[in-house]
């Protein structure tokens, strides 16, 4: 029974996708964290066409300050949704992006940004039936901002609330409209995981840096066409749309490189490709830089330090431990999130503190292996009671 079942699921899944086959129709709402940088829209379209997708069409329906009550009820934002497209279309996907407070509970309403992401919704759906929302998770205010501690003891904590609620939002939308009809682009969850860093903020420690548009476009394209951004190697130099993109507005090739990693550690765990428990815990690989990219590929002799860290302290205090093994064919079938078998090597174990390290000059060796971790506090994404396990990279020495 199981089987079928599998089988079933396996072919159902491998089905064309129809929108798939011709450029998809995006509305985007949102504030001035869309519109800085050259604009999201902008940048989610041209890394879709560098992805190959047909290059879908950008409706940006963006206005500094507004937050979701303004895009359900204001008369041009509704008209919008059935003014903007030729007769006969419809839209394919909404991004909805609130006002950067209005998911939190004190200096919000979750309660009023919950009914008006779902009221966005509705509208769009009676001009589309098939629309899917994208809800962009946006991010906590970068340490040093005066809402600390004052509105919030801390960014994560200020982080947690906008998380949880942007989630819960998309579970209204589906319990309204059906199961996967919202998903959640978790650029807010990235930045966490950059642990806050102020190079990601413009200095008012709210608006974006280019790092962090191009790290939200990122996560927004991976939830529109449930792709990775990191098999993505963009010539900079060339004349594709995201090549121009980038010149044209300040950007430079190596931004992409430091943030693609942690826009898939985000994604959705049929992304990615070698999902863990999706928690605050990382593994990283790097020489001067650390890189969470989920295959790596190192030149041999190249010294590298391989990490366990907690970025925001989640799993400072408990043990945990850094380990090496051959690459499986599966998953672990009891703990998904597990990747290494009882005879992985431990490179470092120990209280994660800052940060467990390995340092090592890699020899040329002909098969990959891989890299994960634990640590021994719970897991709220899997269920589990006892440990935490990280996304593995897989590392290829050239």
């Amino acid at each position: 029974m199981r089987s079928s079942l599998f089988l079933l699921s396996a072919l159902i899944l491998a089905q064309p996708d129809a929108t798939a086959q011709r450029p998809l129709n995006l509305l985007f709402y949102g504030n001035s964290y869309s519109l800085d940088n050259a604009t999201i829209p902008a940048m989610v379209k041209a890394i879709a066409a560098e992805a190959g997708q047909p290059v879908p069409n950008v409706v940006p329906r963006l206005f500094g300050g507004s937050d979701l009550a303004f895009h359900r009820a204001d008369p041009a934002q509704v008209a919008a949704i059935s003014n903007s497209l030729p007769p006969g279309e419809r839209w394919d996907y909404v991004v909805i992006q609130g006002l950067s407070v209005e998911a939190t509970g004190d200096q919000g309403d979750p309660a009023a940004f919950r009914a008006n992401a779902l009221g966005i919704v509705a509208n769009v759906r009676a001009h589309s039936p098939a629309a899917r929302a994208i809800l962009f998770q946006t991010w906590a205010r970068g340490p040093g901002h005066p809402f600390y501690p004052a509105a919030f003891p801390s960014p994560l904590a200020m982080h947690n609330e906008i998380h949880g609620n942007y989630a819960l939002a998309a579970v209204d939308i589906d319990i309204a409209f059906g199961v996967g009809t919202a998903r959640v682009a978790r650029a807010g969850e990235a930045v966490a995981r950059l642990a806050f860093a102020a190079a990601y903020y413009h200095p008012d420690l709210s608006h974006p840096a280019r790092e962090m548009t191009l790290l939200a476009a990122m996560t927004i394209y991976s939830a529109i066409w449930q792709a990775p951004v990191y098999p993505l190697a963009p010539d900079f130099t060339g004349a594709g749309l995201l090549a121009t993109h980038f010149r044209a507005n300040g950007y430079w090739g190596g931004q992409w490189y430091a943030v693609r990693g942690y826009a898939d550690l985000v994604a959705e765990r049929t992304v990615r490709r070698f999902p863990g428990s999706s928690e605050d815990l990382l593994v990283r690989t790097g020489t001067t830089s650390h890189d969470s990219a989920a295959i790596l590929r190192v030149p041999n002799g190249t010294r590298v330090t391989f990490s366990l860290r907690s970025p925001n302290g989640l799993y400072s205090g408990t043990f945990g431990a850094l380990l090496v093994d051959t690459v499986p064919t599966r998953p672990n079938l009891i703990w998904p999130e597990v990747w290494f078998q009882p005879s992985a090597v431990v490179l470092a174990a120990g209280i994660v503190g800052g940060g467990l390290n390995y340092s090592v000059v890699l020899p040329p060796l002909e098969e990959p292996f891989l890299l994960q971790g634990f640590a021994l506090g719970a897991s709220t994404q899997m269920g589990g009671r006892w440990f935490t396990c990280p996304d593995a990279q897989q590392i290829v020495v050239q």
